[in-house]
């Protein structure tokens, strides 16, 4: 049997005994091959469909069809905010998981695959080339930061300002394509990166952040003096702007009401926070404790529609600092400790 197809670029393939291919792949002992010599022989347009007819499986391209990213409007500004979709969550988080999992099987692509390797079926994700490198951390590292490279150009459609990228991600994308860790740092540093980069908070939802935010608040005010010591110490270590975060805030009603909280009387003039990161910490903690599910307004004024709002309201103005709070506790102290309890449910 003979099944003509029409590819992109104009050209018209022939596939023969398109039957034939099926029933070798549901040989499950030939699928393995049968798939690598897909890969190998056949140009991208027509192994990608293929693929899809054969064995229901997609490129990252035809996958990407979906939307790997949401706008999300802010009632109290009326400003787009743009955040993973599940989708998108899924496709990154996959092919990461991908990746360590062939590192811990010793095994590497030293950053030589490309998008064509690259095959989603079902819920599961894949590199479809021969992992012939040592999975050294070294490799590891290559993978992961070709792994951003290629992956970053399917998150940008549709957004009016090219620059812009989901809330997160950024950080994410900065942290594989250049790690602070390398092959001399210690292995215990080196499960710790990894466990941050699988629990990057662009691929948590943002109740879990915000979870997570208030309870290590919390856990440090539970610690002994010499714990809550070395995670003030791991806090106090990321590099502050210039201008005073308290800056952004004051323009945001509802968190000017905690910056001035209990402070000079009914005015609430004076502010309750000094410009420091532990200040920066405490405040946040704050917001999300004192913001509920339940619309909040000042007379004629409107301040926050949702808990989800005030998160990402405070995602907003400080992703960046959030991020790299939890990557400083993690590699720091391995979230271990008072901050197990804050890290388990928010890593589960």
């Amino acid at each position: 049997m003979y099944v003509n197809l029409l590819v992109d670029g104009g050209t018209r393939w022939l596939v023969l005994f398109f039957p034939l291919v099926q029933f070798l792949y549901l040989v499950s002992a030939l699928a393995p091959i049968v798939e690598w010599l897909m890969v190998l022989l056949l140009p991208t347009d027509l192994l990608n469909v293929m693929s899809y007819l054969v064995i229901g499986e997609m490129s990252v391209q035809r996958y990407s069809r979906r939307p790997l990213t949401k706008k999300v409007r802010l009632q109290h500004n009326n400003f787009d905010l743009l955040i993973l979709s599940q989708e998108g969550v899924d496709l990154w988080l996959g092919f990461m998981k991908c990746i360590v999992s062939s590192y811990y099987n010793q095994r590497s692509w030293g950053g030589t695959f490309h998008l064509k390797h690259m095959r989603v079926r079902g819920s599961e994700f894949k590199i479809q080339l021969i992992p012939v490198y040592k999975g050294t951390f070294k490799n590891l590292l290559l993978d992961l930061s070709r792994l951003a490279t290629l992956l970053s150009g399917f998150y940008r459609p549709n957004i009016e300002n090219q620059d812009q990228l989901p809330l997160y991600l950024k950080h994410l994308m900065a942290v594989m394509t250049r790690p602070r860790v390398d092959s001399a740092s210690s292995e215990q540093q080196k499960g710790r990166f990894l466990k941050f980069l699988l629990n990057h908070p662009t691929l948590k939802s943002a109740g879990r952040r915000k979870a997570l935010m208030r309870d290590i608040q919390e856990a440090i005010a539970g610690m002994d003096e010499a714990e809550s010591r070395r995670v003030m110490q791991s806090v106090g270590k990321i590099r502050m702007t210039r201008r005073s975060w308290r800056r952004e805030p004051r323009k945001v009603p509802l968190m000017r009401k905690v910056l001035y909280f209990g402070q000079g009387g009914k005015t609430h003039t004076k502010q309750g926070y000094d410009t420091t990161a532990a200040q920066l910490l405490r405040f946040i903690r704050n917001f999300y404790a004192h913001t509920g599910g339940r619309t909040t307004y000042l007379p004629g004024r409107h301040l926050m529609i949702s808990m989800l709002e005030g998160e990402l309201a405070m995602s907003h103005l400080f992703s960046d600092f959030m991020a790299e709070a939890i990557y400083g506790l993690v590699m720091d102290t391995g979230m271990h400790g008072q901050l197990e309890g804050a890290w388990e449910p928010y890593a589960d």
